[in-house]
Order: C-alpha cells, then sequence, then structure tokens
C-alpha cells in the first residue's frame, strides 16, 4: 500500500506526532490520520534521535517526509513540554503525566549532580548537623 503524506503536527497535551495522509489504492480522495504517541520524554531525548525511532517503526507511512522536519517539530514538542512544566509553579498535582514525568527527570538531573556516594571525597558517614531554626516551628 503507497501513502501520501499531506500534512505532519503535533499534540502537545498528550504528546503525540500526527500524520494526515491518502492511501493511493483507494478511489475516493479520504484523509487518514494516525496519531503517534510519543509518551515518557525527558530533557535529555534528543530531537534527532526521537526522529530516527519515528522514521523506523513507520517506514512505509513516513517515506517522503524529511528527517529535518520532523527533528524540527520534535524540537518544538519539547520545549513546549518544558514550558509547560515550568509554568506549573511547582504544583506537580496539577500537572498532566507528560509534565510531571519531564518535571520528575529535571529533578532527577539536580538529585544525580548533588548526591554523594561513598566513593566521592567529600563523602560523610552518618554526618550530623545541628540547624537553627528560621522562624517558630511550635505547631509542629
Amino acid at each position: 500500500m503507497v501513502f501520501n503524506v499531506t500534512r505532519i503536527g503535533l499534540s502537545v497535551e498528550p504528546a503525540a506526532f500526527i500524520v494526515e495522509f491518502k492511501r493511493n489504492n483507494l478511489v475516493e480522495t479520504a484523509l487518514f490520520h494516525k496519531r503517534i504517541n510519543v509518551h515518557n520524554l525527558t530533557p535529555e531525548d534528543s530531537p534527532e534521535t526521537l526522529s530516527q525511532q519515528i522514521l523506523q517503526a513507520f517506514p512505509d507511512l513516513l517515506r517522503g517526509v524529511q528527517m529535518t522536519t520532523m527533528k524540527t517539530l520534535f524540537q518544538v514538542l519539547l520545549e513546549k513540554l518544558n514550558e509547560s512544566a515550568e509554568s506549573d509553579d511547582g504544583d506537580l498535582n496539577q500537572a498532566s503525566d507528560d509534565q510531571l514525568i519531564l518535571a520528575k527527570a529535571k529533578m532527577n538531573v539536580d538529585f544525580e549532580s548533588n548526591r554523594l556516594t561513598p566513593n566521592d571525597p567529600d563523602y560523610v558517614f552518618d554526618k550530623r548537623q545541628d540547624f537553627e531554626p528560621m522562624s517558630d516551628s511550635s505547631w509542629d
């Protein structure tokens, strides 16, 4: 079966790559849509890798689609997800699943950069430290 892609696009919520196409073997000129979900995106994902994965998964459908076009679309998608994850003002209870995964991935990057392991020179086992309260915590 031969497919003629007419348009491609993105959905940010939920994250998906959308392909509009016609089938050559049909007499009528009906348009069909294929929604390719791209869940679990992280800030480390590269638009080029995502594009290659989609092209390899759907080679017949996406035969005429340029790699640079897909790469640009995935770059926009990652930017939009980053913006929406940052604009939630820290309320992850209201975030979508994709925004939550992205926010957790960002937190994990910060955690890993600050984490000390027993192999680190500054590592201290059972470190104890006293803190002075900055405000009254008598309710605690």
